[in-house]
């Protein structure tokens, strides 16, 4: 997150471990793993959700190249072990992952010719993480398929945020050819019995220990998670970098304050995740996932999710939510575009308007508020006509009402002498009532000066009402002071209780 706030210690009983982004400032460190609202020394390293924002040292929109699995090459000693096209650089030649049950017998995604499709990592798919999927899973002679691959990649989110020093010690040894970080990974998790050379005598002592590690509030452990290959929904995880980066999500939101049933709902959730990939930016006016043809280039299922988290935001007064769920597709995760992959033209920035080189910060506020405001998008083919029609329609409304006041004394039914802001206009005085909200914007200058006499009136007779009671604020009976003008609250950037201002924005950069 942008910014920096107060991360809540554990709650409840034992020591539980939570993930804290960086850009947290807990005990003056940046990142790494909360142990009763301490950070312990272990884990402090930059993670995807703060590239491209204030205070992040990434500088990409959404993308965290200062991931700790950006430190696999691309290239490899025993690069033959791997399927040709699942590595680093190499990657570009087409392959495929087949259908098939996954570790522990678990159902999950039975790909279809588009997730096949894409898997060609350089010509299709910008997002596929590229860690090298090796030919066989270690202890047998079967090729790993769709359904295992996505548990490992769950694996690895979770041990990158909550065991970083494994993570690098698997990243370590398949630089130097010893075994693979996805054997490695499947077998720290408890998916499989045996590894092929990348986990050392070691990590073997420490297997129970990091399977049984709890994932923050969840109730659950990084075992429990890697095996189960749907979100929290039910719903199958489409792809394996949402199911990796829906790990880091859900904890970074937890270590923020949001309540963990939320922070599980939204995180934990493929429709959300794939939908972030949608709107965010690797590039001016370039999204890191497919567009469809909407308003927002979301597809229905992943908008009706973003809608679902516009109203938590809205419940909770945190729209810091949505800032956290936008980078969500792309934490960092050791993906194919470092290498160049330009995206999908962005539909939402076009039909919101947004300048492409608009700083990475102000765009997502942006962003937030268009969610925070628009539970439906428009429905017709041409989405920004029909914006424009409905801002003509409000035009139209406001004109007839000027129209109808200036000849008519009042707006219509408004009575003589009691002045009217045209809808959409600010505070009239009904003297029979007090001061009457109509709404909000532009007045109608020809009973201005009239409107404004009648508030001063009857605000200084409310002030000799009042005398010195101290009602509603106003004490004594001197004369009445301007009040404060008042402003939309800003996004609130780092998140929590106690989240300070934002630090300044960064511009998103092409990579």
């Amino acid at each position: 997150m942008c910014g920096t706030s107060q991360v809540n210690g554990a709650m409840g009983g034992g020591v539980v471990q939570q993930y804290a982004p960086a850009g947290t400032n807990v005990g003056g460190m940046q990142g790494g793993v909360v142990q009763q609202g301490t950070v312990t020394q272990g884990g402090g390293h930059a993670h995807g959700a703060v590239a491209g924002a204030a205070g992040g040292p990434a500088g990409h929109e959404g993308h965290g190249h200062d991931s700790i699995m950006y430190g696999i090459k691309d290239t490899n000693p025993n690069q033959s072990s791997f399927i040709k096209g699942s590595l680093g650089a190499d990657a570009g030649t087409g392959f495929k992952l087949e259908k098939g049950k996954g570790f522990k017998g678990k159902a999950g995604r039975n790909p279809n010719g588009n997730d096949q499709k894409q898997n060609n990592l350089k010509e299709a798919d910008a997002n596929r993480p590229a860690y090298g999927i090796p030919k066989t899973v270690a202890g047998t002679k079967d090729k790993p398929n769709y359904v295992q691959d996505i548990q490992v990649s769950i694996g690895m989110g979770a041990l990158e945020a909550l065991k970083p020093e494994v993570l690098q010690t698997l990243i370590a040894n398949q630089n130097a050819g010893k075994g693979s970080v996805w054997n490695g990974v499947a077998y720290l998790t408890g998916l499989i019995d045996q590894h092929d050379g990348s986990v050392t005598p070691e990590l073997e002592q420490q297997r129970s220990q990091i399977m049984q590690t709890k994932v923050g509030q969840s109730g659950k452990t990084i075992e429990q998670w890697a095996t189960n290959p749907k979100d929290q929904n039910g719903t199958n995880w489409a792809r394996s970098n949402h199911a990796m980066t829906g790990v880091k999500a859900y904890l970074q939101l937890e270590a923020q304050g949001i309540p963990t049933k939320v922070a599980l709902d939204l995180a934990n959730n493929d429709d959300l995740v794939s939908g972030a990939g949608r709107i965010d930016q690797i590039a001016p006016g370039r999204a890191s996932n497919n567009q469809e043809n909407t308003f927002t280039g979301m597809n229905g299922a992943e908008r009706k999710e973003w809608a679902k988290a516009a109203k938590y935001a809205k419940e909770l007064n945190r729209p810091d939510i949505l800032r956290t769920l936008m980078d969500s597709h792309t934490m960092g995760s050791h993906m194919l575009t470092q290498y160049g992959n330009k995206g999908a033209k962005s539909k939402i920035n076009g039909n919101l308007g947004i300048d492409p080189n608009t700083p990475a910060d102000a765009r997502k506020q942006l962003l937030v508020n268009y969610f925070m405001n628009n539970e439906k998008d428009p429905k017709t083919k041409d989405a920004k006509a029909d914006v424009k029609k409905a801002v003509d329609k409000q035009e139209n409304k406001l004109e007839a009402k000027a129209d109808a006041k200036a000849e008519g004394g009042g707006a219509p039914g408004g009575g003589a002498g009691a002045p009217e802001v045209a809808a959409g206009g600010g505070c009239a005085m009904d003297p029979t009532q007090g001061a009457k909200l109509i709404g909000g914007g532009p007045a109608d200058m020809s009973s201005i000066a009239a409107m404004l006499q009648q508030l001063v009136t009857t605000l200084q007779a409310l002030a000799a009402a009042l005398g010195s009671s101290g009602v509603a604020g106003v004490s004594g009976s001197g004369p009445l002071q301007k009040p404060p003008v008042t402003q939309a609250p800003a996004v609130i950037q780092g998140g929590g209780a106690n989240a300070t201002a934002p630090a300044p924005a960064m511009a998103g950069h092409a990579h």
